[in-house]
């Protein structure tokens, strides 16, 4: 569990996407720019006699941007409806109550819900958002690692890293290495908000409980209940919270990186011209 590992993650990951985002865009805007790879998989299959692929190599890319246009509008519109609800939804006399007690409740909203669940959304300036059934749940220092967990990934801006390593992964779906990265980076910030509890608190029985609680919670629902706090790896966490010096493992599909590999050289190597 090392934090270098998530930096390592994110920015390879976006580079890889950015660099080959913009050569389209390029590609749209000046579809005779030189020094666009594009442009130039257009000429060779012009070159070979190939028609039908100098439009499906059109449509590709065309397909790609469109696809991250409608992902980022999604996205902001969700974003938009999520804020109308916690407004909506708001408890402000228990927001206000809770407010009082210590730093780390201050700025946590509360909103009346059935469902016990602790988030962080934002992009910019990112909200910790607690249920009621949340707060009734959990005792004071179950709360607080709870807490204490969300707000690490509000000072890392973890809500707009996945977010944006799940939109490369999804538009860039012809590179399966990026999903790969889009999961493990999610796996590493949840262990390492974990480990930002616990140093919090000096201990990891408040973390543990929590997350014991709300997997027991869900056990017993009929429906899903929605619980973002203790979704992602759960099994891996508690095995971390058990053996602290567990570290996470790299363990790289070998035939998903070589097809991504394959994929993103194919598609720079005309650079070598």
């Amino acid at each position: 569990m090392n934090k270098k590992q998530s930096v390592v993650l994110f920015y390879a990951s976006i580079l890889v996407a950015i660099s080959l985002l913009v050569q389209m865009t390029v590609y749209l805007i000046d579809p005779h720019h030189h020094l666009n790879v594009f442009t130039l998989c257009y000429h060779a299959v012009e070159h070979i006699g190939w028609k039908w692929a100098q439009y499906v190599l059109y449509g590709f890319v065309v397909y790609t941007l469109l696809l991250v246009f409608w992902k980022l509008t999604r996205q902001f519109w969700l974003l938009y409806q999520f804020y109308h609800q916690i407004k909506v939804s708001k408890v402000s006399s228990l927001t206000r109550y809770i407010g009082k007690d210590e730093d780390i409740y201050q700025g946590i909203v509360v909103v009346n819900s059935t469902r016990p669940f602790a988030l962080t959304k934002g992009f910019v300036k990112p909200q910790i958002v607690v249920s009621t059934n949340l707060v009734n749940l959990l005792n004071e220092k179950e709360l607080e690692a709870v807490l204490y967990h969300e707000q690490f990934h509000g000072r890392n801006k973890d809500p707009l890293k996945i977010f944006l390593l799940s939109l490369c992964a999804s538009a860039l779906w012809y590179l399966p290495v990026l999903k790969w990265s889009n999961e493990r980076y999610k796996l590493i910030s949840e262990l390492l908000a974990d480990r930002a509890a616990i140093d919090s608190l000096d201990s990891t029985l408040p973390i543990g409980s929590a997350l014991l609680k709300l997997i027991k919670y869900q056990k017993q629902q009929t429906s899903y209940a929605y619980a973002p706090f203790a979704e992602t790896a759960v099994n891996y966490r508690i095995k971390c919270l058990v053996n602290p010096k567990m570290t996470v493992t790299w363990n790289i599909p070998k035939l998903m990186m070589v097809k991504s590999v394959a994929v993103f050289v194919l598609l720079w190597s005309v650079f070598a011209y």
